[in-house]
């Protein structure tokens, strides 16, 4: 089953919404070491849940449909502030739990650090794609301009003459996507 912020919050993981970034601040010391496990496991499913995501969005961009990212694109934002808000909450309880819950610590940084390379591997995923469209644009653009400085007459050997190598001409170009 794929995490999704509804099969989290349907299983109790991780409430419903996250909290809005601009909530107050709990102020009141994290002295339970059970409210200190309990945001650790919220913050690693959060963060599982956004890896899902990301993993979708670069095999979707692999397999070359970049407009299939848009059905992904309210899951991500969600997560992506749940998980802001839950990594926020936890840096303001730092020191407590790290001494409530060490062990989830461990756990914490490690699927940190495999977020870290999916965002990698997603960002490059990102810029491929760029790439082919740039270089699909600039081939379709000279084309155009090639077809419409095509010579319209033939040379002494017969032969069409070749169109410029750099023409210039203006064309445009949608780029929503």
């Amino acid at each position: 089953m794929n995490a999704t912020p509804q099969n989290l919050a349907q299983l109790g993981q991780v409430p419903d919404r996250a909290e809005p970034a601009t909530s107050t601040p709990d102020v009141v010391p994290m002295t339970d070491a059970k409210a200190a496990k309990a945001l650790c496991r919220s913050l690693g499913a959060t963060a599982q849940a956004l890896m899902d995501v990301i993993d979708s969005e670069t095999s979707v961009l692999r397999d070359g449909r970049p407009q299939a990212i848009e059905d992904l694109q309210a899951d991500k934002i969600e997560l992506s502030a749940r998980y802001l808000s839950e990594m926020s909450r936890l840096k303001r309880h730092a020191e407590a739990i790290r001494q409530l819950a060490s062990d989830d610590i461990e756990n914490l940084k490690g699927l940190t650090q495999e977020l870290g390379a999916k965002l990698l591997d997603n960002r490059d995923a990102l810029a491929d794609v760029l790439s082919v469209s740039e270089r699909l644009i600039r081939t379709a653009t000279m084309t155009a301009i090639a077809a419409q400085n095509a010579p319209s007459t033939y040379g002494r050997d017969g032969n069409v003459s070749k169109p410029p190598t750099q023409a210039t001409g203006a064309i445009s170009v949608n780029t929503a996507l």
